[in-house]
């Protein structure tokens, strides 16, 4: 559009201050020095003129009223004395008549454009949303089946949390258990989690469900790292919020005037920064890196995650972290390879796609299965816990098995 704008511009200026033009605008700024004005007649005849001779044989027949002007300047003839100065401070003049005659176009044509698009959003949004009811039948009839599964496995998860959650609050002594609120907060942000990637998965964006589910494997190690520790490691993450309030109030004091927002006052940075100084004196300074609140449980002064989940046996699912991590960063793998291409098939995904939903999906599963078995087996392994989690283990195989079948059933379809 930018091009265009330009483009249309670039010839409009041409059409206004054309060879000939410029000269005849040279000529009238000198006429008024003597304060004389052509008339339409003679502006005619002189690019007329100035078309076949240019300013080399420039002449001038004035009229009457042009003759007594010059004679009361003391002068019978006009005499016009052409200067590279003249030629610059005309070429300023038409720089500055062009650069505020683009602003106004593009203006023009900016505004001209919003309304016809709005007029014509109704007719073009009508259309999209009868091709999304046409493609979401098509894939509910394809994926409906695992995503109902899914979606059951997220509610039952969330529903024996919260009911886990109740009756272990309920126990006095269980109020000032750190690992047991640290493992609930993270199971409550697992499961929305868990819901917004079966939304992308239903609505066929299995790339975009794919970096969620990284979000929340993550989730899934970091419980599983710390209901396996004591206190001490639990109460170490919470504290590491401190240091992210810091790098956080450092950035927005960098770029608050930048961003247009309310500067952070120097009473509020200190107290975040008071925070800051107490908790890397009492853990020290590999505690301010990532995951340094991990470095004295993994006896490693610069852990990373992959550090946590060789800790806690999830590494088998690092080559699908891998993978989602294309779909999270902005490398050139993702531009080339998605979830949601077509197999053996070129076309370039800009939208929603009924390939690729298993993988995520499974992986959903399985993440949210083991996040939620994390929180009900901490500090109790009675033979009510331990029913419920074999009984959601068998129901993730079962959600997993089912988007093997799908996936099956979409190939046998595709090989056809």
């Amino acid at each position: 559009m930018e091009d265009a704008l330009g483009e249309t511009l670039s010839r409009a200026s041409e059409e206004m201050f054309s060879q000939e033009k410029m000269m005849l605008l040279l000529v009238k700024e000198k006429m008024k020095e003597y304060g004389i004005e052509l008339t339409k007649q003679q502006e005619k005849k002189l690019i007329l003129q100035l078309q076949e001779h240019g300013l080399e044989e420039f002449s001038f027949e004035p009229n009457r009223h042009q003759k007594a002007l010059l004679k009361k300047l003391g002068s019978d003839n006009l005499v016009l004395d052409f200067q590279q100065s003249d030629l610059d401070a005309l070429q300023n003049k038409i720089n500055d008549a062009v650069s505020h005659a683009g602003i106004e176009t593009t203006e023009w044509l900016s505004d001209k454009l919003v309304k016809e698009w709005k007029q014509q959003s109704k007719s073009i949004l009508k259309d999209i949303k009868s091709e999304r009811r046409k493609f979401l039948d098509y894939h509910n009839k394809v994926w409906g089946k695992p995503l109902d599964l899914l979606d059951a496995l997220i509610s039952l998860s969330l529903e024996l949390g919260s009911e886990f959650s109740q009756k272990f609050n309920s126990v006095g002594s269980n109020g000032n258990d750190i690992v047991f609120h640290t493992l609930k907060r993270l199971h409550v942000r697992g499961c929305q989690a868990s819901s917004e990637i079966l939304t992308l998965l239903r609505g066929g964006f299995a790339d975009g469900a794919h970096a969620r589910w990284r979000t929340l494997h993550e989730i899934s190690v970091i419980a599983q790292f710390i209901s396996v520790n004591d206190t001490d490691l639990a109460e170490r993450y919470l504290a590491h919020s401190a240091v992210v309030d810091y790098q956080r109030a450092l950035q927005y004091r960098k770029y608050s005037d930048d961003l247009s927002y309310v500067p952070m006052s120097d009473e509020e940075f200190n107290i975040i920064k008071s925070i800051y100084d107490e908790v890397l004196k009492k853990y020290h300074g590999n505690f301010k890196s990532d995951y340094g609140w991990a470095a004295e449980a993994l006896g490693n002064p610069k852990p990373n995650f992959t550090n946590i989940e060789e800790k806690v046996n999830e590494s088998h699912m690092q080559p699908f972290v891998k993978l989602a991590h294309v779909n999270i960063h902005a490398g050139s793998k993702g531009i080339f390879y998605r979830l949601g291409s077509p197999p053996n098939d070129d076309l370039l995904v800009a939208g929603p796609s009924v390939f690729g939903i298993g993988e995520p999906g499974q992986n959903a599963a399985y993440s949210i299965n083991k996040l939620t078995s994390t929180l009900l087996l901490h500090k109790n392994n009675n033979f009510d816990n331990l029913g419920s989690v074999l009984a959601l283990r068998k129901f993730m195989e079962e959600v997993v098995w089912e988007f093997d079948r799908a996936m099956e059933e979409q190939e046998n379809s595709n090989n056809k």
